[in-house]
C-alpha cells in the first residue's frame, strides 16, 4: 500500500509501503525503541517481546505494522483487542525512527490502526502512557489524532511519573 500525507512542515512525504510486522522488522524496531534514550531496558525488552509475539503470529492476539520509507523501518505500531471489554482495542505501542519525527509517520499509523480497529467493529481505543517531559510529543500527537485524557494514575511508574491513560471513542 502506497500512504501519501503532509509532514507538520507542509512538505509532501511518501511512505513507500505499510505492510504487516515481519520478523525481519525486529532489529529496526528494537533500534528505533533504544534510540529515543528514554525506555529502561525492561521496556524495550517488552516492545521486542510485543513485536516478536505480533511477526511470529500476526492477528492473533496482536496486529502489528511497520511504515517503511526508503526499505528502511520508520515507524512501526502494536495493537490488539483489549481482554474481557466490549469492542475494545489496546493500542501497546508506536514508535517512530528519531529521523523520521514530525513527517506524518506516527499520524499515518495511528490512522492505519483506526481503520482497521473500524473493520472489526472497534468502538473505543485505549493508549496508556508515561506523564515525564520526553513523552510529551506522544500525548500531543495522541490528542491530535482526537484521544482524550480519561485517567491519570499518580506515581505509577515510579515516584513523579504518572500513568496516563487515553480513550478514543470511533465509529464505523
Amino acid at each position: 500500500m502506497v500512504i501519501k500525507t503532509l509532514s507538520l512542515r507542509g512538505a509532501p512525504v511518501t511512505y513507500d509501503t505499510i505492510h504487516v510486522l515481519l520478523p525481519a522488522d525486529r532489529l529496526e524496531v528494537g533500534r528505533i525503541v533504544n534510540d529515543w534514550g528514554h525506555f529502561s531496558p525492561a521496556a524495550i525488552r517488552e516492545a521486542l517481546e510485543f513485536c516478536d509475539e505480533a511477526a511470529c503470529h500476526p492477528f492473533q492476539e496482536y496486529y502489528g505494522y511497520c511504515a517503511k520509507r526508503s526499505a528502511t523501518v520508520s515507524g512501526f505500531i502494536i495493537f490488539g483487542l483489549a481482554p474481557l471489554a466490549d469492542r475494545c482495542w489496546d493500542l501497546y505501542w508506536i514508535g517512530v525512527a528519531p529521523r523520521f519525527t514530525r513527517q506524518g509517520v506516527g499520524r499515518t499509523l495511528l490512522g492505519y490502526m483506526e481503520t482497521v480497529v473500524i473493520g472489526q467493529h472497534g468502538r473505543q481505543i485505549h493508549v496508556e502512557t508515561s506523564s515525564r517531559p520526553a513523552f510529551a510529543p506522544a500525548r500531543a500527537l495522541y490528542e491530535t489524532m482526537g484521544f482524550f485524557r480519561k485517567a491519570c494514575m499518580a506515581d505509577y511508574f515510579c515516584p513523579g511519573d504518572d500513568k496516563l491513560i487515553y480513550v478514543k471513542t470511533i465509529s464505523a
